[in-house]
């Protein structure tokens, strides 16, 4: 005796169940949206902070207990650095050593190397689209030019004083 099988049926959303979009909550304002649109609405309501580096290395202990822009610790430590990239902030004694130097590392440099250069372009080019059809300005150009191919070419390497190679920088023979 053979018995029929019943085939099994699938669990299919109904209609109401597939319309709603998953909730998520953000997790900064506790705010709940769909959940296809907390990427975008933290983009644009919760902005990030820019990159903490420190431009200028003078700084200023602080003699009252203050928070560290770092680590968000309060602390008795902490120094105020004037001229950052978030402007006048507090660095406890833990993080000062680790900020100056991600902020003074050759990776670190080379991108403000850029980053003025390409702030120098812009200003060029700005400068350029406001002549009057027709005219070419040489120097203009040129400049233009120079900046682009600075932009592309890596910043000149610092050469170290080699204790090995006797009486020069990176070069010679060994006595």
């Amino acid at each position: 005796m053979t018995t029929a099988r019943t085939p099994k049926k699938e669990s299919i959303p109904s209609a109401k169940e597939s319309s709603k979009p998953e909730l998520a909550v953000c997790p900064t304002c506790k705010l709940e949206l769909p959940k296809a649109k907390l990427k975008r609405h933290k983009r644009l309501t919760h902005p990030r902070l820019p990159r903490l580096e420190i431009l200028e290395k003078s700084a200023v202990k602080s003699s009252s207990n203050q928070s560290c822009a770092n680590c968000n610790e309060q602390s008795h430590e902490t120094w105020l650095f004037h001229k950052t990239t978030r402007g006048a902030v507090f660095l406890c004694s833990k993080c000062k050593p680790k900020v100056l130097k991600h902020s003074f590392s050759p990776q670190a440099l080379e991108r403000r190397r850029v980053a003025s250069l390409k702030a120098t372009l812009r200003e060029l080019k700005e400068r350029k689209s406001k002549l009057p059809p027709g005219t070419i300005d040489m120097d203009l150009v040129n400049s233009i030019f120079e900046v682009e191919e600075s932009i592309n070419r890596p910043a000149m390497r610092q050469k170290k004083w080699s204790p090995v190679l006797s009486g020069s920088f990176e070069g010679g023979k060994r006595r």
